[in-house]
C-alpha cells in the first residue's frame, strides 16, 4: 500500500508538473524594451516540499506566486543541491559596478541568500568568496561580452549556460524584476533574444519543480 500510495502521490506530481509548464508559457508582449512583466500576471505555481526520504508532498499555491524564502527553502531540502554561502551587499554592488548593470529583483535575494549554485542540473552563475570560476558572475560575463561572437550585449545579465553555449539572462533594460531571456549564440549579434519567463523566480520556480519531478520518476 505505501508503494502504491508513493507512486500514486508521484504520478500526481508528474501530471501538475507538466500542467504547470504549459501554462507558464509567455508571449513576448510588443515592444520587450519597455516591457514590464509584474508579479499579478503569474499563473498560480505549485509549493512542493520534501517530507522524507522518497516522499514528495505536492500543495497548489491558489492566487499567488511562490514567495522567496518558500523557494529558498525547497532549494536547501532538495538533495541534489549544491548552494554557496551567500554574497555580501559589497560583492553585489561590485559586480553591478563593473557590469555596468543592476543586479536587482529575485536574482539578488538568490546572491544575497546562496550566492550561486542550483539543484540537479541547474547550475546558476553567483558570486561569493567559495563560487567556482565557472560560475563566477562577473568572470563569466565579461568573457561573454568581451571573447564569443557574437559578444553578448552589455544589458543582458546572463545567470546559466544550457550546457550547449547558450545563455539564459536578465534583460536588465526592464527594472524591478526583469524577464528572463534566452540568448542563443548561433543566431547573431541582431537576434532578439526570445522571452522565457515573467521574472528570475517564475523561472527558478518551474525549473525546481521539473527537476523534482524528474528526480522522482526516475525512482519509479
Amino acid at each position: 500500500m505505501a508503494a502504491e500510495s508513493m507512486r500514486n502521490g508521484a504520478m500526481l506530481l508528474l501530471s501538475v508538473a507538466a500542467l504547470l509548464t504549459a501554462c507558464t508559457t509567455v508571449t513576448p508582449p510588443p515592444s520587450r524594451a519597455t516591457a514590464r512583466l509584474h508579479r499579478s500576471e503569474r499563473v498560480p505555481l505549485l509549493q512542493v516540499s520534501l517530507v522524507g526520504p522518497a516522499e514528495i508532498a505536492v500543495r497548489a499555491v491558489a492566487g499567488g506566486a511562490m514567495t522567496f524564502d518558500e523557494l529558498a527553502e525547497m532549494l536547501e531540502r532538495t538533495p541534489s543541491r549544491s548552494l554557496g554561502q551567500g554574497a555580501s551587499e559589497a560583492e553585489i554592488n561590485t559586480a553591478s559596478v563593473r557590469l555596468g548593470v543592476n543586479l536587482a529583483g529575485g536574482y539578488r535575494l538568490f546572491l544575497q541568500r546562496f550566492g550561486w549554485g542550483g539543484v540537479g542540473s541547474i547550475e546558476l552563475f553567483g558570486l561569493g568568496a567559495d563560487v567556482p570560476p565557472y560560475l563566477n558572475l562577473t568572470a563569466m560575463t565579461l568573457s561573454e561580452r568581451e571573447e564569443m561572437s557574437p559578444a553578448l550585449p552589455g544589458h543582458l545579465i546572463p545567470f546559466m549556460n544550457d550546457g550547449g553555449g547558450n545563455l539564459y539572462c536578465l534583460d536588465s533594460r526592464v527594472e524591478g524584476e526583469p524577464p528572463v531571456v534566452f540568448w542563443d549564440h548561433t543566431a547573431g549579434k541582431q537576434q532578439n533574444p526570445s522571452l522565457v519567463a515573467s521574472d528570475f523566480m517564475a523561472w527558478l520556480t518551474e525549473r525546481v519543480e521539473r527537476e523534482l519531478a524528474e528526480d522522482v520518476e526516475a525512482e519509479l
